[in-house]
């Protein structure tokens, strides 16, 4: 019911269960501890050494007092950013990000619960209907950027503060930019401005942006671009079903992949086998 972790990785897990039982709290495979429900079913654990960052599963597996095991249903998923990368301090209050924990199915149906966190569902969103939603690139290399604002209002994209195109949002409310100039390979900031007809700013977004060289895959490999409000975590399980899995996508691209809980739009990631 209740997952609390800080930046520092200090946790207070919480929840219900059979009463007078005793429930095991598990990182995967690793047990981080056992607690006893009291008569009214109730519990809260915490553990005796501050989480590691990364992205890592939480489950429980519930002895009952005639002693037999039951796996929960649900899993809790955590990502802790990493406490050492300056990239990963909150942009407006230069405080440490907030880990994320969501609640879901242990199958991956039905819906998620936020429990901590702030995730983007719909891409990056800023007022006055502005959004950044896709990153696409052409075979050639080229990158284009889509999202939605108000219609007819303009579209003005910079890469570092340098000005990159101009398009105009349609009467849809959809708007697509395509780069005039060449984006340089690497991490940039791409930044998203609404004008309106007077030429005012009405809204602004701001993300980390990869700008990624285009390789063709390997036989047995395929390729995903990490899009706005994406996680690795989130992926993983999109393409193979767990995201506890995220592990074969960070093993297959180490060189751009600092820490998992840490990925830019933008981004071009070798996708291994059945993904």
């Amino acid at each position: 019911d209740v997952v609390t972790v800080t930046p520092a990785g200090d946790a207070v897990i919480a929840g219900r269960g059979e009463p007078n039982a005793e429930i095991t709290i598990r990182d995967g495979e690793t047990e981080l501890g056992t607690v006893q429900t009291d008569s009214k079913g109730t519990w809260i654990f915490v553990p005796e050494v501050p989480l590691p960052p990364g992205v890592r599963e939480l489950d429980l597996v519930t002895k009952t007092p005639e002693g037999v095991e039951v796996h929960s249903g649900e899993v809790v998923v955590l990502m802790l950013p990493s406490r050492n990368l300056p990239q990963e301090m909150a942009v407006d209050d230069k405080t440490p990000a907030t880990p994320l924990a969501i609640l879901m199915s242990r199958e991956g149906s039905g819906s998620a619960q936020l429990l901590q966190g702030k995730e983007p569902i719909h891409g990056l969103i800023a007022p006055e209907s502005l959004t950044l939603d896709i990153l696409n690139y052409e075979a050639s290399g080229q990158v284009d950027f889509s999202g939605q604002g108000k219609p007819n209002s303009r579209i003005s994209a910079y890469i570092d503060n340098e000005l990159i195109g101009i398009t105009t949002v349609m009467p849809d409310g959809t708007w697509q930019l395509v780069p005039t100039v060449q984006v340089a390979l690497g991490l940039h900031t791409l930044r998203i401005d609404q004008i309106d007809l007077t030429g005012q700013v009405i809204s602004r977004l701001e993300t980390p942006f990869s700008m990624a060289s285009f390789e063709r895959p390997r036989t047995g490999e395929g390729l995903v671009i990490v899009q706005p409000g994406n996680s690795l975590w989130r992926i993983a399980r999109r393409l193979y079903g767990q995201g506890i899995r995220y592990t074969m996508i960070f093993v297959a691209n180490q060189d751009q992949i600092r820490d998992p809980a840490l990925i830019y739009p933008g981004q071009i990631f070798i996708v291994p086998n059945e993904g």
